[in-house]
């Protein structure tokens, strides 16, 4: 049984989705932990729930946690002679996390970016890493709906089916509230909200009409708590993750072939949070970023990842800074030296 790499996650979000739906914030911490997080989680379950199923629940998460870290040597890569389509593929962060799923044998990439020279130059890169592999690039600007159908429609014309979708594209505008102006907010909720939704929607269809389908969505660390400078970026991703809660429930609900890993990553060295700095939160690299993303998303297929694991108290204490108004306690602006404007505007020119 735990040969089949489908069998304990498969177990975990049916159970997790049936029986702990009103527990998202338990569900979202225990998801992407050791087993010592795991452990704890089916502890605190066993305090609401039977017994029974607390015992049930931390068997399955037990089996899931030993399947990959005592059974996966030598294993074939999920990622292996896969066409995974990745938007916002010139990014900082985007483009690492192409260069490490071509590391690892995806047999081609569809690559979605609206900065069409970033493009050509990552194509040459991915291509140094492994000659055969194949790539298909398009210039997309996520803001223009009729354009995004339309690269969904040639994605679906491909002769070969794309088995995986990574919703990567974001970006973001940081500063006072004063600071970030109208265009700006609509920018920011258009490409971190409404363009991934349009995605999801369109491929949902494509993925359950062949029978099989993997969607991945780059979300934040800040849709749980966002802080001073982050107002509204953090908005765009509150309202991104309030999405993903209630489309994973109806995956389960309509028995959907499909898949979803959610995955918020906390800050990382991308030109985009250039200047960022949070002395007891710094920004890992995006390769490293990159390499926890491709290894809880598309190789184990969390429902739910946190990365840097330090920023799993989130789902726990960002409930209780608004409740209790704490928030305002932490004066601190992490973002005051904020330089990645210029880059942000550049990523979404048409």
């Amino acid at each position: 049984m735990l040969s089949n790499p489908d069998f304990p996650n498969w177990a975990i979000t049916r159970l997790g989705e049936v029986f702990l739906s009103s527990m998202s914030s338990l569900r979202d911490i225990a998801a992407p932990g050791g087993f010592l997080y795991e452990s704890a989680y089916a502890a605190l379950t066993a305090q609401s729930i039977p017994l029974t199923f607390g015992a049930i629940v931390l068997a399955a998460r037990f089996a899931s946690w030993a399947k990959f870290n005592f059974f996966s040597y030598g294993r074939k890569s999920q990622i292996d002679g896969q066409w995974i389509l990745v938007t916002g593929a010139a990014g900082g962060l985007g483009s690492e996390l192409c260069r490490e799923i071509v590391r690892r044998g995806a047999k081609g990439l569809v690559l979605w970016d609206s900065r069409e020279a970033e493009l050509l130059v990552l194509q040459k890169d991915l291509l140094a890493i492994r000659s055969d592999v194949k790539l298909v690039t398009r210039r997309v600007n996520l803001l223009d709906a009729v354009q995004t159908r339309e690269a969904c429609r040639e994605a679906f014309s491909l002769p070969e089916p794309i088995d995986v979708i990574v919703n990567n594209a974001g970006v973001a505008f940081c500063g006072l509230l004063a600071d970030v102006s109208d265009e700006q907010e609509s920018i920011m909720m258009g490409v971190n909200y409404l363009a991934q939704i349009s995605i999801i929607k369109q491929f949902v269809s494509y993925f359950e009409q062949q029978g099989r389908g993997h969607i991945v969505s780059v979300v934040s660390a800040t849709s749980y708590q966002a802080g001073v400078g982050m107002t509204s970026y953090g908005a765009s991703k509150h309202a991104l993750r309030g999405f993903l809660d209630g489309f994973a429930a109806e995956l389960v609900y309509r028995r959907s072939p499909v898949t979803l890993s959610v995955f918020h990553p906390g800050a990382f060295d991308s030109k985009l949070f250039q200047g960022y700095n949070l002395w007891f939160s710094p920004a890992v690299s995006c390769e490293h970023m990159a390499q926890m993303l491709v290894e809880d998303a598309l190789e184990r297929r969390l429902q739910v990842s946190i990365y840097p694991r330090s920023l799993m108290v989130f789902p726990f204490i960002g409930p209780l800074l608004s409740l209790f108004s704490l928030s305002a306690a932490i004066p601190i602006n992490p973002l005051e030296n904020w330089k990645g404007a210029e880059h942000a505007a550049k990523s979404v020119k048409a």
